[in-house]
């Protein structure tokens, strides 16, 4: 082997040695949906911390929720991820999947990320929501939705599905 041959082979040495093995990088979230009815979709997120690691693997700030996005049946839609977060959080409705009562207690209790959304009305859609502050706890997201004087508004405390955008940002969802 050469000089020009060997000093080529040990830059590239280094060069595997000094960086990761592969980059990561976030994506923002893709929705698909897979059912032959409308869904609506609220997605989640956090913001940067003081407390994130130097990778920004972990986004330690407060958490974010948003909705609602109609989802037609076949349709995708990008749920932008503004803090190029690794996890994102969703949220799917529709009467046909999980307007049953037993089905959305099931949905506020348990382990798991959960998150504040306003509550989502059928087939003409939900509010538009951004939440920062009622998501910090199941009392704040209830103070947020206030006394409830009609069925037209109010809020819900959910347990969100999540995704890692490092290893696939794109949700096919069947309605299971």
């Amino acid at each position: 082997m050469n000089l020009h041959m060997k000093v080529a082979l040990l830059a590239v040495l280094a060069a595997l040695i000094s960086s990761p093995a592969f980059a990561y990088e976030s994506a923002p979230l893709t929705f698909c949906n897979k059912t032959n009815v409308e869904v609506g979709l609220a997605v989640g997120y956090h913001s940067p911390g003081v407390n994130d690691p130097a990778d920004h693997s972990l986004l330690t700030g407060p958490f974010v929720s948003r909705g609602w996005y109609n989802v037609m049946p076949g349709e995708c839609k990008t749920a932008q991820n503004p803090f190029d977060a690794r996890y994102m959080f969703w949220f799917a409705w529709s009467k046909e999947f999980n307007n049953d009562y037993d089905i959305l207690v099931l949905q506020r209790i348990g382990d798991g990320e959960h998150f504040c959304i306003a509550t989502y009305f059928g087939e003409s859609g939900g509010q538009s929501f951004t939440y920062e502050n009622e998501n910090v706890s199941k009392d704040a997201c209830d103070v947020a939705g206030g006394s409830r004087p009609d069925i037209s508004s109010g809020t819900d405390w959910i347990k969100a599905n999540s995704v890692d955008t490092w290893v696939d940002a794109t949700v096919n969802f069947t309605g299971k």
